[in-house]
């Protein structure tokens, strides 16, 4: 994996990732940008005016490396490669995405700054987002008799941890299972 490297110019990024020039930049490492709210008009938000919010540099993946692990509090711990994920049945679902931090220049503007970016009010987006329901890859997976409110269980690809806490088998605030 390769990160996207840094510092590099703000319209040289914009370019890089097909965003649309207009938009505000509000970091270059680690990228981050938002839209101006009249290029949000549209009811699905286009991928170039989507806002990007980051934390650290962008990695670069090849498919062929990517892998999916998921482990911890199960019977049967397993690995998918990014062809087998893509080879299992996928949904679409249109929703609304916001920064948690979206509009956080307005408590700088009434005098109380806040940490981190200060975002306007375009970190925000409205798409057809489509994929493997993580409900489909964790149903079938026996929970340990180790699994109690406190525990985790761990979804780790190889660019990212993502680290859940349930409160019963599989269902989490960030995940439901339907």
């Amino acid at each position: 994996m390769n990160m996207t490297s840094a510092p590099t110019s703000p319209d040289q990024l914009t370019a890089q990732f097909n965003k649309d020039s207009r938009m505000q930049v509000h970091s270059v490492a680690p990228f981050n940008l938002e839209s101006s709210l009249d290029l949000l008009a549209d009811v699905i938000t286009p991928i170039e005016r989507f806002f990007l919010r980051n934390n650290h540099a962008i990695p670069t993946l090849a498919p062929a490396e990517w892998t999916l692990t998921i482990d911890g509090h199960v019977e049967q711990p397993f690995t998918l490669s990014y062809a087998e994920l893509r080879e299992l049945p996928a949904v679409s679902m249109a929703a609304f995405l916001e920064c948690y931090g979206n509009g956080r220049k307005r408590f700088a503007e009434q005098g109380q700054p806040a940490e981190g970016i200060s975002w306007r009010n375009g970190a925000i987006g409205n798409a057809e987002w489509t994929g493997v329901p993580v409900a489909r890859l964790l149903n079938g997976l026996a929970c340990s008799a180790a699994l109690s409110k406190s525990s985790v269980a761990r979804v780790a690809t190889t660019s990212s941890c993502v680290v859940s806490r349930s409160q019963s088998c599989w269902t989490t605030p960030s995940w439901p299972i339907r």
